[in-house]
């Protein structure tokens, strides 16, 4: 991981998360999408009580949560995640848009 990602999604951590409903009431619910520990991952930047972070992938690795079987369907509920992250896998993603759609599908709409 580069470190000006590190740095980026530290910065809109937070500047957006406090924006969130819920934020400090509640731990707010992390997913990150291609979240494999390289170099660096973003479970530094969420963590604490403020956060549940889960890191998922296509491939058990380290900080790996959530094992994808394909990276258009993550397996879990509608409006699982109250924030919903990815920083390292839309340029191995073919059909993004198919998984942004579902990165939307699982966050919640509160």
């Amino acid at each position: 991981m580069h470190q000006s990602s590190l740095e980026n999604m530290d910065a809109c951590c937070k500047l957006y998360a406090p924006r969130l409903p819920d934020f400090g009431i509640r731990p707010l619910s992390v997913l990150d999408i291609g979240g494999a520990n390289v170099n660096g991952s973003y479970s530094d930047i969420f963590c604490g009580d403020e956060f549940e972070y889960t890191a998922a992938d296509l491939t058990l690795g380290p900080g790996i949560d959530l094992v994808l079987d394909d990276p258009y369907r993550i397996p879990v509920d509608d409006g699982q995640f109250d924030l919903v992250i990815s920083g390292q896998a839309f340029e191995h993603v073919e059909e993004f848009w198919r998984l942004f759609a579902e990165m939307v599908r699982v966050t919640n709409d509160r």
